[in-house]
């Protein structure tokens, strides 16, 4: 098949900030990858950037289908511009839809939704102003993070309040660095999850895996923040599969995938998940469009421990979308 492989520019992503070169790193050695393994499943790519080119490109390109990395680069709905874009043009392609995008990166909405549903997720508020009243449900000690980050940028060590006085500095901090809601949580002090989802009709749950936890006594807390992301020498190991007795992990899956099915996600998504002190697991945020960098994030590890090759996982995920758009896809991308 003739594919696009649209992605961010690379001079819409380089910065002086520690965040931005992190992630500038991250989206480049992702799309060399995934252009490495299309090729080598017999299609032919076409780089295509996401900027103000972008539609002329695509209908100059004459291509089958789209394989969606772009998550944009700025505002409340960025990683939809680009599925907006082909949408109003005909083109299929891989992943989420316009809604499903903008949902899942606008962290109290999909909260919203997992409460109608009855999927478990931590109580929360939106914090628009750091003067905003603490609703009286909530129970310390509450986690504070931007409402439309993803990959923890916005949480630090001072993420974690124990106090209202700590609570009002870190919304401080996050309404003013991001230009965004805080979003406040009460914080979960049980075992941490993240779970794969693969295809649509009929999911393909990936091997759960186990976030380890950062090490108390380097300094950090028992969650994971930016800083701790990048420095994971700092880092208990993940484990994949991670060790839970049958039905635990039954418990974790199928809240997994009803999260999957509440946003309405196609394809492939991403879904974190922490037990509470009863060891019920609660659903913390889902990603819509995960990062599928072989050498860093979540789900290519997962993806191998389910007994896929990095080359198979973007097939997969290719002709998921070639199934859904009637594209006369080759190959099955549910369980049998």
């Amino acid at each position: 098949m003739k594919v696009g492989l649209v992605y961010d520019p690379d001079y819409l992503l380089t910065g002086e900030t520690e965040e931005r070169s992190h992630v500038y790193e991250c989206k480049v050695r992702m799309r060399r990858a995934i252009e490495s393994a299309l090729c080598a499943n017999g299609h032919h790519v076409v780089l295509i950037a996401a900027d103000d080119e972008i539609i002329g490109r695509l209908r100059e390109a004459r291509i089958d289908v789209v394989f969606n990395v772009s998550s944009g680069i700025s505002g409340p709905s960025r990683q939809s511009y680009v599925p907006a874009i082909l949408e109003r043009l005909s083109i299929p392609y891989t992943g989420s839809g316009v809604l499903s995008l903008t949902v899942g990166l606008d962290k109290p909405t999909a909260k919203k939704l997992f409460v109608y549903a009855g999927i478990p997720t931590p109580n929360f508020q939106l914090f628009c102003h750091e003067n905003d009243e603490l609703e009286s449900q909530l129970r310390f000690p509450l986690l504070i993070k931007p409402s439309r980050e993803g990959s923890s940028l916005g949480i630090t060590a001072e993420s974690l309040a124990y106090t209202e006085a700590e609570l009002r500095e870190a919304v401080k901090k996050i309404i003013l660095h991001y230009r965004q809601p805080a979003l406040v949580e009460e914080f979960l002090e049980g075992r941490e999850f993240t779970v794969g989802i693969l295809g649509n009709k009929k999911p393909i749950i990936l091997p759960i895996r186990e976030i380890g936890l950062p090490n108390l006594s380097t300094g950090y807390k028992a969650f994971r923040t930016f800083k701790s992301k990048i420095e994971n020498q700092y880092l208990g190991e993940d484990v994949c599969p991670a060790p839970l007795p049958w039905n635990q992990a039954e418990a974790v899956r199928s809240v997994a995938l009803a999260a999957y099915r509440a946003i309405n996600c196609c394809d492939f998504a991403r879904v974190d998940i922490r037990l509470d002190a009863r060891e019920v697991p609660h659903v913390l945020e889902i990603n819509t469009l995960p990062e599928l960098d072989p050498t860093s994030g979540s789900f290519v590890p997962m993806a191998v421990a389910g007994g896929f090759t990095y080359e198979a996982l973007i097939e997969t995920i290719l002709q998921c979308a070639c199934e859904r758009y009637d594209l006369g896809a080759d190959r099955m991308c549910e369980a049998e």
